[in-house]
């Protein structure tokens, strides 16, 4: 964004809505270990923890306007989870920029 946009990380605002925790995402091994090496983030033992990974590479970019929904969209029956039922259905997210200039 930096680059790219010219962005300046202090105006820079993240929000994280809800997603799965890592006590019910559970992934093989090799799945986890392949994710730690694309990401370069460590993970909890036998799982992967989406939240963290994001907040962790937001932190290594030095973006501190960050706003993090607690809640687990296998836990939280309003939200739509494949793990929990296998539904198709989803959430949708919304990424955006603004030119407040």
């Amino acid at each position: 964004m930096q680059q790219h946009f010219g962005s300046n990380k202090n105006d820079i605002e993240a929000f994280l809505g809800p997603s799965i925790c890592p006590e019910h995402y559970q992934v093989p091994k090799e799945m986890r270990l392949d994710f730690i090496k694309q990401t370069s983030v460590s993970q909890p033992s036998g799982s992967i923890d989406l939240k963290y990974t994001i907040l962790e590479q937001l932190n290594r970019l030095n973006i501190s306007k960050i706003i993090s929904s607690p809640i687990c969209t296998y836990e939280d029956e309003s939200y739509f989870s494949y793990r929990r039922n296998h539904t198709n259905q989803r959430q949708v997210s919304i990424i955006g920029l603004c030119d407040d200039r």
